[in-house]
């Protein structure tokens, strides 16, 4: 939680400080395939460092359907933005690092301990919004989502102990919409 705080607050101060910046909110939904599917929300705040080059923070809040937790990937965010007439088609790079923290216990002939935490997270694609202070955005996206996987066996006599350790990643295809708020610093 002090970590989400942090952030949220480093959002507010990076906006604060650009001549030009924005802020996205969206709803995320990221499809994994054989019907496992991540919902949530994305913040992202953006500054503006040359005319069609920003960079920012943000996190989403997801809720990944073969995972009991929350997956919260909080990332540094690249784009290039390509302004046409009333659009703004945008490309992005968004690497980072997904917080996540599972763990289990199971007891019987031998002692099973089972952890999953977060790992690598990786963003990258392109969308389009309209070009005004607060407008409507869409977002398509190749992400992975990263783990590592945790399992120790001990035997009834606490005699042997054996740890697996594997890092795995989930990779998706990603849609996020919502809403675009620009201003400029005067």
């Amino acid at each position: 939680m002090k970590t989400t705080l942090l952030l949220l607050a480093l959002l507010v101060a990076v906006s604060s400080q650009a001549q030009k910046a924005s802020l996205q909110i969206g709803a995320v939904t990221s499809f994994f395939g054989h019907n496992e599917n991540g919902y949530g929300i994305e913040l992202a705040g953006n500054k503006s460092i040359h005319k069609n080059i920003s960079t920012g923070i943000g996190i989403q809040f997801l809720k990944l359907n073969p995972e009991p937790n929350l997956y919260l990937p909080i990332f540094a965010t690249f784009k290039i933005h390509i302004p046409v007439k009333k659009f703004d088609y945008f490309f992005h790079v968004d690497p980072g690092y997904g917080i996540h923290s599972y763990h289990d216990a199971y007891g019987g002939p031998f002692n099973l301990y089972y952890k999953n935490i977060g790992g690598f997270y990786f963003g990258t694609g392109a969308g389009l919004r309209l070009r005004s202070k607060m407008s409507p955005y869409i977002n398509f996206q190749y992400s992975i989502y990263g783990f590592r996987d945790q399992i120790k066996f001990t035997d009834e006599g606490q005699l042997h102990e054996t740890v697996y350790v594997d890092k795995i990643s989930a990779k998706s295809f990603t849609i996020t919409a919502g809403i675009w708020l620009s201003y400029k610093k005067h």
